[in-house]
């Protein structure tokens, strides 16, 4: 990205540039996009044709476990006690 603004500046919008340029903002995006990794392999794995209710309770239970997810803890486990 940034040999893409080094060759053409005058064309992005230097609002796009800072946002490019914010390293804080780059690493909450990779946290983000792990953390999100996470549930959607879940989410796979419960929506596959051979999961069982049991299995889908442990992907449940490993999610709720995540150290990478502890901030969601209580939305998930409400999400798992939902009816």
């Amino acid at each position: 990205m940034m040999l893409v603004l080094a060759s053409s500046d005058d064309v992005i919008e230097p609002r796009i540039i800072n946002l490019i340029q914010n390293v804080g903002l780059f690493n909450e995006v990779k946290h983000l996009h792990k953390q999100l990794s996470l549930v959607a392999l879940t989410l796979d794995k419960v929506q596959s044709d051979t999961c069982s209710l049991a299995d889908a309770c442990e992907f449940w239970l490993d999610l709720r476990e995540n150290e990478e997810l502890q901030p969601y803890r209580t939305k998930i486990v409400a999400r798992f006690n939902r009816q």
